[in-house]
């Protein structure tokens, strides 16, 4: 399993997904989640879009301004784990 997420999930994503998944409670502006995961902002907003669309991450609006947090469902409860797991057998 250390190789499955690197073929079903392009690397953009899945830095972006592990950076969420570090700090699962943590809220992140696009500029900041950005800077963590090492991916472009033009990416990293294309990508956040997406993965709010399918429900892994949720938008949390206060005024202009949009965070994002992973999602406490089971969907995205399933893909943690598995970013977990990966992270830890890279250590």
């Amino acid at each position: 399993m250390p190789n499955l997420l690197d073929g079903l999930v392009e690397k953009k994503t899945l830095a972006i997904l592990k950076t969420l998944s570090n700090n699962q409670n943590q809220i992140y502006n696009l500029n900041y989640l950005s800077t963590q995961s090492k991916v472009s902002i033009s990416s990293t907003f294309r990508i956040v879009k997406k993965l709010c669309k399918s429900k892994f991450i949720k938008e949390i609006r206060i005024g202009k301004t949009k965070l994002y947090q992973f999602s406490k469902n089971n969907k995205s409860n399933q893909i943690k784990k598995l970013i977990l797991t990966k992270l830890k057998k890279d250590e």
